[in-house]
């Protein structure tokens, strides 16, 4: 501080000697460095019954998983995805239910890459009503069931499917025994793709 030197508080103050090297000055001035990188996004809730199942799939390797009307956020789906993943190359599952849940499209597409990967490989049936699904999550999971050879039964009634809805037949093997897309707000194109696709299941009740 300059004014404690000072004799007379108009007299010019000459400095003689600055010893600075303790001080911690920046080689480049804070107004040029540039704006730091935006913190990670916060992890997505995830409950704890799907925290569980994350971690405990590879050991319990259930054959039916069921959660009836329990609304699901990204997070768990994702979580469940995880650990049907981390019991590969075992693919015990053969009954999901998931209905009522309202996992969206971005739970369709969580469960789409897991089906891919090969976990639906032993998969009978799949009950997905009723969870705001569109066009855009119908398309992946008719991606993810094209690895679903032995699929006897899907249920997808009730979600806003549209134009999707071809895409999703397109993926459905010769196994098919059951269909349920009731209220799935399918249009002209998706009733020809219906139509086509009929003679692909023998067994289509």
């Amino acid at each position: 501080d300059y004014y404690p030197m000072r004799i007379h508080p108009y007299e010019n103050v000459a400095m003689v000697k600055a010893d600075l090297e303790e001080l911690d000055i920046p080689r480049v001035a804070r107004a040029f460095e540039p704006p730091p990188p935006p913190p990670p996004e916060p992890p997505l809730p995830v409950a704890a019954q799907f925290e569980e199942l994350r971690k405990s799939y590879l050991f319990t390797k259930q054959k039916l998983l069921h959660f009836h009307c329990k609304r699901l956020g990204l997070g768990d789906t994702q979580a469940l995805a995880t650990g049907l993943e981390t019991a590969l190359p075992n693919k015990p599952l053969e009954e999901l239910g998931m209905w009522g849940c309202m996992i969206g499209d971005g739970g369709a597409f969580a469960m789409a890459k897991a089906l891919s990967a090969g976990c639906g490989a032993n998969l009978l049936t799949l009950l997905l009503d009723e969870n705001g699904i569109t066009a855009a999550g119908a398309t992946a999971l008719g991606a993810g069931l094209a690895a679903c050879g032995k699929l006897r039964e899907l249920a997808v009634s009730k979600n806003p499917i549209g134009a999707g809805f071809p895409k999703l037949l397109a993926g459905l093997g010769a196994s098919l025994a059951a269909l349920d897309a009731t209220g799935a707000e399918i249009d002209d194109p998706g009733a020809v793709a219906a139509a086509a696709s009929i003679r692909r299941w023998p067994e289509l009740r």
